[in-house]
């Protein structure tokens, strides 16, 4: 067994296996104080708003819960049977023209942002002017021509939840037909 001197300890001899011991807890206890001073640094609290539990760093808001949910439904859902639809395809054009005779004269400003498609259900996501942006969930009644009829529409902001999750509860309780893995794999680009 090899014997090394330890200048830190008076120069008494200790074995090379007492030193890597030392040197790991030197590094855990270095590690859990620098822990420790991030938590001090980065003040988390934990709040209940709007009956719900909510997550803040440096009063940052965070909603960890929503974002288990968002990520759970994507994880149980088929999202490769969501396929994305070209704005400027004629499904597109024919959405935006939906969209622009929804709320006149505020939606001639519409903007589609987002079309998901699974099977006879849309999910659009679209940006206006002077309106806040919405998820608009459209059902085709036939293929050829198709016609579109508006299912439920939500407005606005979910701050400081996550959208897919706040969003797609109320979209699901005016449009209970509406297919769960289409609300489930929404990928909306505004909070």
């Amino acid at each position: 067994m090899a014997l090394s001197v330890n200048r830190c300890c008076g120069g008494r001899l200790l074995s090379a296996g007492s030193d890597q011991k030392r040197l790991r807890f030197a590094r855990w206890f270095s590690a859990l104080g620098l822990g420790v001073l991030m938590v001090v640094l980065i003040q988390p609290r934990v709040l209940v708003q709007d009956q719900r539990l909510l997550l803040t760093l440096n009063g940052e808001p965070f909603d960890v819960m929503g974002f288990v949910t968002e990520a759970w439904g994507r994880w149980l859902s088929d999202c490769s049977a969501v396929k994305l639809i070209d704005g400027e395809s004629g499904d597109g054009h024919l959405v935006l023209r939906v969209l622009q005779q929804h709320s006149p004269p505020d939606s001639f400003s519409a903007k589609v942002v987002r079309i998901d498609r699974l099977h006879h259900w849309l999910l659009v996501e679209a940006s206006f002017d002077t309106l806040p942006p919405v998820l608009v969930l459209m059902r085709a009644s036939g293929d050829e021509p198709l016609s579109l009829e508006t299912a439920a529409v939500w407005s606005g902001t979910s701050q400081p939840w996550r959208i897919v999750p706040f969003a797609t509860h109320f979209l699901r309780a005016r449009a209970p037909d509406a297919p769960a893995d289409l609300l489930r794999c929404a990928q909306p680009r505004f909070r």
